[in-house]
């Protein structure tokens, strides 16, 4: 079932099914009203004579006559009791149709009264007084007209001059059903109507109307033919304002269309892009995107940060292409591809300037968020390249943009990691520097070589890395951890060797990362290593770091003398400290 006919069926003021084999396949929420039941009970398989109280379906309904095919109709009235045991009286139309391939009823069912509506003038006012036509047609929500063959509106109920904004007078000077509508759709509304009229078409249909004042909505019109003496008088029918099934459709259009986080087009969209530059040969370019580190971004301080990442880069790519008509659609999870129509080279390679500079500005501005992306491109100046070649040569270009700038692109998701840790640690205070200076004049002093000294200033440096990737709630909590928060702050040890094996110049020290919270008693974490399984730069930075922790001032807690520091120390050595290392830590300071 089309869109188009999935929202006419579950939208249709009529009661609605489908049956095959006696049985009912699709029933819509009118259908459910009408027969008592709620959105709970599934009509479906519901067999039509339990449905219809024993009417037998087959001899009344003459459908499934041999001769009866397409469009043609028949209506029935008849008498039934709905769910609640309620004596309804409905009209059905039946009509043959295909469902899933096979010969299948379209049943309509309505109440007799709006059945007595749709009927000719001349036969409703035969049947009920005038007084109680009108009251019955001005109950009902929906718009009730007739017309004549010149579109002429010849009766109205009290709900259409409050759709359209007109007044009794106006019906009484006359109205044309043409008017009201938007003038782009005249045409095709005066050439439905002849086709209703001479039952080549169906009356469900479309439009944009308009109210006297000006205001534009959609509508949908179910009309049918009125007869006399067998032949078309003019129509009768009802007016359902779509308006917000039309808001629906257009949000669902939008969202199967676009990315949900960036706003921008989706891979779907991109494709069906690619389909149609397949069809055009004239030049074109593809610039394919990738943000640099988002994984270890998103591994770290989490998808939050990384989505961030994601909406800024797909900011800078909206201001530098959108403006030139170009489609820019995410692809990926940290992927962009922009599509250029009438493109070259040199115009592909001044588009990817723009932004890499634009980025460069976005980083002055946001130092605390920088962002870093690879750029490839490819450009068809002649029509032996197809769209997938192409594609495949931007990416291609891509990955040697990546490659070839991987330094540069490590040290800015570094200094993104940096940035975050900072207020985390405490190294806006000085404190890396302080911890670097003391654990190289450690080494001096028990003889390490000249060589280890950089990788240890990297160690104090980035020994805490991990702590990017515990919530900020639990690290600024001010008073006692659960054992839960407890557990999740024993992780940093680990994320940090995730960070480090997945940098290059952090390689060396991921496993120092890793073991720098042991204990020499063996009750550290994670692992819960002891004594000299614990690498000597860890229990050199152990130690450094407590000593700097407690001679200087932290939000929670005041600097205590050096002294203390160091009786603190002599207290811990044997548990938390290697006790041959403890008491060289006083000529350190002294020197």
């Amino acid at each position: 079932m089309s869109d188009i006919y999935y929202h006419v069926f579950h939208s249709s003021p009529l009661a609605l099914l489908i049956i095959q084999d006696g049985l009912v396949q699709l029933a819509n929420p009118m259908s459910l009203r009408l027969f008592g039941y709620t959105r709970e009970e599934e009509l479906r398989n519901f067999p039509i004579k339990l449905l219809l109280n024993g009417l037998d379906f087959s001899q009344s309904v003459a459908v499934q006559q041999p001769g009866l095919t397409g469009p043609s109709f028949i209506t029935y009235p008849f008498q039934v009791r709905n769910h609640q045991n309620t004596v309804i009286h409905l009209v059905g139309c039946f009509s043959a149709v295909q469902y899933n391939g096979r010969p299948a009823i379209l049943a309509q069912f309505w109440q007799e009264n709006i059945w007595r509506v749709a009927q000719s003038a001349e036969s409703a006012t035969a049947e009920i007084p005038q007084s109680k036509y009108k009251e019955v047609m001005d109950s009902l929500h929906e718009v009730v007209f007739e017309m004549d063959l010149q579109a002429r509106i010849t009766f109205a109920n009290t709900k259409a001059f409050e759709f359209f904004g007109v007044t009794e007078a106006d019906y009484r000077r006359g109205i044309n059903a043409l008017d009201y509508v938007v003038p782009s759709e005249r045409e095709r509304m005066r050439d439905n109507i002849g086709k209703v009229l001479r039952g080549e078409k169906d009356g469900v249909t479309e439009y944009l109307v308009r109210k006297k004042g000006g205001d534009v909505f959609p509508v949908i019109i179910h009309s049918t033919r009125i007869m006399r003496d067998g032949k078309p008088v003019g129509l009768s029918g009802i007016i359902v304002d779509i308006t917000e099934r039309k808001i629906a459709e257009e949000k669902l259009k939008h969202l199967s269309q676009h990315d949900t986080l960036t706003g921008l087009y989706n891979r779907s969209y991109f494709e069906h892009a690619m389909l149609k530059l397949k069809a055009n040969k004239a030049p074109a370019g593809i610039i394919i995107c990738d943000v640099d580190g988002l994984k270890l971004i998103n591994d770290t301080l989490g998808h939050s940060y990384g989505d961030q990442l994601i909406t800024m880069t797909a900011n800078l790519l909206r201001q530098t292409f959108q403006g030139s008509g170009d489609v820019v659609a995410r692809i990926g999870g940290d992927e962009f591809a922009i599509l250029c129509s009438h493109s070259n080279a040199g115009i592909l390679q001044d588009l990817i300037s723009q932004f890499h500079s634009a980025i460069a500005k976005h980083n002055q501005v946001h130092p605390q968020i920088p962002i870093s992306v690879s750029c490839g491109f490819a450009s068809r100046e002649n029509e032996t390249m197809s769209p997938d070649e192409l594609f495949k040569a931007a990416d291609d270009n891509m990955y040697k943009e990546k490659l070839s700038n991987r330094q540069n692109n490590r040290d800015s998701v570094i200094q993104m990691l940096m940035n975050a840790l900072e207020p985390r640690d405490y190294l806006s205070d000085g404190h890396a520097e302080r911890l670097q200076d003391l654990v190289v004049r450690f080494a001096v002093r028990i003889g390490l070589p000249a060589e280890c000294h950089s990788d240890l200033r990297l160690f104090a440096k980035f020994h805490d890395i991990g702590k990017v990737g515990i919530p900020d709630q639990i690290l600024f909590k001010s008073g006692p951890l659960t054992k839960e928060e407890e557990r999740e702050v024993q992780r940093h040890p680990e994320i940090g060797y995730r960070i480090a094996q997945s940098t290059p110049d952090l390689v060396p020290i991921a496993e120092w990362i890793l073991k720098h919270h042991e204990w020499w008693n063996g009750n550290g974490y994670p692992l819960g290593i002891a004594g000299d399984s614990i690498p000597l730069e860890c229990r050199i930075l152990a130690i450094a770091d407590a000593f700097d922790t407690m001679t200087n001032d932290r939000p929670y807690r005041k600097a205590i003398p050096v002294p203390a520091a160091l009786n603190e120390l002599k207290k811990a050595s044997g548990v938390q400290f290697d006790p041959q290392l403890v008491p060289l830590l006083a000529d350190v300071i002294e020197h």
